[in-house]
């Protein structure tokens, strides 16, 4: 009982684990090593979730042979009480208490997702072309990045009094402009990437050149 204890109070960490920063393409290859531990604690942490079912049912089975002694064991995850916010919420309500067989249920959903983090990452690994351009976007700013250095460039007031600042600022504004059309170009082909692409990979695409050195992940 100790060590499921134990596990369990380590699921919120384990759970953080699972997911794909989607970027460099040796980053990808170090999460995949990572996914793979992360899983296999998983499976263990489920044979001892069974070990702990089978011995209730056992006991409770000893229990009701016994005259008019009620049978009240649940299999709500002992001396935890509720259990950490970051696991309940991944069922969809912090205030609810899990038990072992619904937590049972949960790691292998779990189990899955990474299997699918593991499947997308070795199709975009696969893909040389697109490896490139993922390793392209990772060393630009991102959208947001730069759309805000664009807005403080042009936070300016033009000074008529000096002529040499004001042909300063009025290059500044020509470059801004510059820069904004091609911001604007970058962002009609995102948004066009994502709204037409049946394809998986070539969304994370789009939404790579949306974030670019920010990264995302898919967690």
């Amino acid at each position: 009982m100790a060590n499921l204890e134990i596990l369990v109070s380590e699921l919120p960490t384990l759970i953080q684990s699972l997911k794909l920063t989607i970027g460099d393409s040796n980053e990808i290859m170090e999460q995949i090593i990572l996914i793979n531990d992360t899983q296999e604690q998983l499976r263990n942490l489920k044979k001892l979730i069974a070990q702990e079912l089978r011995f209730d049912r056992i006991k409770n089975s000893a229990i009701a042979t016994l005259p008019r002694i009620a049978t009240g064991a649940t299999l709500f995850i002992p001396s935890l009480g509720l259990v950490d916010p970051a696991i309940a919420e991944k069922f969809g309500n912090s205030e609810t208490k899990i038990s072992l067989t619904d937590l049972q249920s949960k790691i292998d959903s779990w189990i899955d997702w990474g299997y699918f983090l593991q499947a997308i990452a070795a199709d975009i690994l696969s893909d040389i072309q697109l490896v490139n351009q993922l390793n392209s976007d990772i060393i630009h700013p991102s959208i947001a990045t730069e759309f805000k250095a664009l807005t403080e460039n042009l936070n300016i007031k033009l000074d008529f009094g000096k002529s040499n600042i004001l042909q300063l600022q009025i290059q500044i504004i020509s470059n801004s402009r510059k820069e904004l059309l091609q911001l604007q170009q970058k962002l009609d082909y995102i948004f066009n990437t994502i709204k037409t692409s049946r394809n998986l990979l070539n969304i994370l695409l789009g939404v790579s050149a949306f974030y670019s050195k920010s990264g995302f992940a898919l967690e």
